[in-house]
Order: structure tokens, then sequence, then C-alpha cells
């Protein structure tokens, strides 16, 4: 009796504990896409903006390993031998942009090659095209200067010159981490910022808002660039999120009950 008790107590706990507080960010109003990268084919967007992502080439990207601990509990795996990305057309619900318009995109990544340059994701073009919006990336070089292997959310006002800001730590191999990087504008922050694992890393100055590109919003691939490993929990919204939010979505998942899996995995 005692035993059944103290396990219904845990229950009650961990119920209580996780839904008390935790956001179900693909509901927020201000989401404009979020994919748990479960499938083997086609990704729905759970935040109900039609925006389903498409893959590139006929043979499918496998469904990557369960990871308990990271996101929904999925990954897409992503090659650059195969030259495959997941993508939809332009005039969805991602085509954030204007003089003063607030972003945010983040995502689960673990990268399993770092020989180049990495994209995760966004809208921003191939080399040369001036039609460069927003994106997500590894690098070693692409905002200039700072470590190796950083990654950097830039943003461009003209669909060819482009601001960024970055990491300071650097995302190394076979390791998950959780990015994001948010421009605020609308609200006068006029700063853009990239966070890593929740914790705020870098901020760069900038007011001149975002490109109205007509290029595809594209995972795993933009600016001639693949990327190698597992990708999931990518979401997007067209505001700033707070480093309070930030910190939540790390902690909590895209869908507000992250934090409840561990739980329940850490007590079996």
């Amino acid at each position: 009796m005692i035993k059944l008790t103290k396990y219904i107590y845990i229950i009650i706990l961990l119920f209580s504990a996780s839904y008390s507080y935790a956001t179900d960010f693909t509901a927020d109003v201000n989401c404009m896409g979020a994919w748990a990268m479960t499938s083997s084919g086609s990704e729905t967007d759970l935040s109900g903006e039609s925006g389903t992502l498409l893959e590139s080439a006929s043979d499918d990207m496998p469904t990557g390993s369960a990871y308990p601990y990271i996101g929904t509990g999925a990954s897409r795996t992503f090659q650059i031998a195969d030259t495959e990305y997941l993508y939809h057309a332009d005039g969805n619900s991602t085509d954030i942009s204007g003089a003063d318009q607030n972003i945010s995109m983040c995502a689960w990544i673990k990268r399993t090659d770092a020989s180049e340059w990495h994209s995760i994701g966004g809208k921003w073009s191939s080399s040369g095209d001036a039609d460069r919006m927003y994106t997500l990336t590894i690098t070693d070089d692409l905002v200039g200067g700072g470590l190796s292997d950083e990654v950097a959310f830039d943003i461009s006002a003209n669909g060819v010159a482009s601001i960024g800001v970055k990491s300071t730590s650097s995302m190394g191999t076979g390791v998950w981490m959780h990015v994001c990087g948010t421009y605020n504008e609308a609200d006068s922050g006029n700063e853009m910022r990239i966070y890593v694992n929740g914790q705020s890393e870098n901020t760069v100055s900038y007011s001149s808002g975002i490109f109205n590109g007509g290029g595809l919003f594209k995972v795993g691939f933009d600016y001639d660039t693949y990327f190698e490993g597992q990708i999931t929990d990518v979401i997007v919204f067209n505001d700033a999120l707070s480093s309070a939010e930030v910190l939540e979505l790390y902690k909590f998942g895209i869908d507000g009950t992250e934090q409840l899996k561990r739980r329940m995995i850490i007590i079996q």
C-alpha cells in the first residue's frame, strides 16, 4: 500500500510540475511553422499553418533514431552526400519579412561531420542570388571572427548583403544542441540574439528589417550547403522570443511536454 501510494504521488507530481506552466509553442498565435521530424516522408506542420515540408528527392531521408531526452523523441537524418533536404514553397507562413518585423527560428541539431559549413535551414538563396531572408547555419566565417563551428543566425535587408550573430561556443560533433536565433525590431529592441541550450550567448545591433524574398523555405540545406547529422523540432515564429521563452522551449520542447517525458524515463 505504501509503495502504491508512492507511485501515485510521483505521477501526480509529474503532471502538476509539467503541465501547470509549460507552453505548447505549436499553438502560439505567432508560431508560423513547427515540425517534429517524426516521418520518413513529408513532415506535417504542427502549427496549423499548412506548411507541410516535402522531400527534395524521391528516395526517402530516413527517420533518425529515437532520442527520448531530445525534443519530440525522433529526428530526420540528413547526409551531405545525398544532397537532400526538406522544403515548402514560397508564399507560406514562413514568409516573414518587413521593415518592422520580428522573427525567431529554433531547432535541435546533432552534427556528425565538421569538415564544412552546415545549413540548418531558413529562407536563404544560393550564392549569387539576390533572394536572401533569414537562415540558421553552422559555419566558421559566415559573419566573421570568433571561434570555428559556431551557430550563426543571419538576416538580409536587401536580399544580398547580410548581418548575423554567432554563438560564442563551438557546436562540435556527436552532441545534441538546441539552437535559436531571434531578431527584435518591432518592439524597439533593435538587436539579433543567438541562444545555445537555452542560454543567450551573443547579440548584435540591427534595425534594417527582413527582405521579402521569393525562395523556398528549407531544412537541411541553404546557401549551397547541406547538413550532416540529425535535425528535429524546427520551429519558426513571426515574433522575437524572450530569453525566458527560449529557455522554456529548450526545457519543455515545442509542445510543452518534454520535461514530463524526461522525468518519467528517469523514474523508470
